[in-house]
């Protein structure tokens, strides 16, 4: 008798805790329920203000307008405004279209801003010359930005900028839209920038630099002589003002070279060949 009044208490209990739990099932689903179909209504409210916003003509974009005004040429403001204009302003991809305009040569950066309803700004950094290039002797010169960017080719050499000969480039000429890939020439641009800044410029001027296969630098200034500055130039930099005397003698005309990696300076002449 006690087995079978045990029987039926475990299959009560059973049944009572299936109950229990198709309570507490009840009871969750009475929570989750109206959470689920708020989330619906609001997937439904934003596609469909999505859709109005998509199809607003208002919303197509009308106008470009460049910082600074003249920070493009008129081919690249036309290839601009030609992928922008007309398209629904909330769905343009911005980065796409500034990477397009960064892929000109003389384009460093450009952020592009929405301005609702119906604008683009597009807000430029352009690249600015800060070297002559030549990779063969007698070669084509390439005009190099600070960040070795080749903006352009010439066959004659323009003498408002400082010529670096990288005779050691695999490349024979330089290509516009291309960068300039030789040892040291990160250096040798680094080197010019700090040059202007220093006392020395005032009274030299370089005529051109050099760089060798290994990326040591030598400069030649205007009137001679040739300096030697090695790997590192931007280290002799400080070194430079100590020139002034050397330079201001009546001897510079009997200098060889004269190399800065040393201390005291090396200066050779070209008497002592004799």
């Amino acid at each position: 008798m006690s087995k079978r009044r045990r029987k039926i208490k475990s299959r009560f209990k059973f049944v009572n805790n299936l109950l229990e739990g198709v309570g507490f099932v009840v009871r969750m689903a009475g929570k989750i329920l109206p959470l689920v179909i708020f989330a619906a209504l609001i997937f439904v409210l934003f596609t469909g203000v999505k859709k109005i916003l998509y199809a607003d003509p208002a919303l197509n974009v009308k106008s470009v307008r460049l910082f600074p005004a003249d920070s493009l040429t008129v081919s690249q403001k036309q290839l601009i405004e030609s992928k922008l204009l007309g398209k629904n302003i909330v769905i343009l991809n911005l980065k796409k279209y500034a990477a397009l305009l960064e892929k000109e040569p003389e384009v460093l950066k450009v952020r592009l801003q929405k301005v609702l309803p119906e604008s683009v700004y597009a807000y430029v950094e352009k690249r600015r010359p800060i070297a002559l290039v030549q990779l063969r002797p007698g070669g084509t010169y390439g005009i190099s930005a600070q960040d070795g960017m080749i903006m352009s080719t010439h066959n004659e050499r323009d003498q408002s900028l400082v010529l670096i000969k990288a005779y050691a480039s695999k490349a024979a000429t330089p290509n516009m839209g291309s960068f300039v890939k030789v040892p040291g020439f990160e250096q040798a641009v680094q080197f010019i920038i700090r040059f202007w800044d220093q006392p020395i410029s005032k009274k030299e001027s370089i005529a051109e630099l050099s760089l060798d296969p290994h990326g040591s630098l030598s400069m030649v200034l205007e009137g001679g002589p040739l300096v030697k500055l090695g790997k590192k130039p931007v280290d002799e930099v400080q070194v430079l003002s100590k020139l002034i005397p050397i330079l201001e003698n009546a001897e510079r005309a009997d200098i060889d070279y004269i190399d800065l990696q040393f201390n005291p300076i090396a200066v050779k002449k070209k008497s002592d060949k004799r």
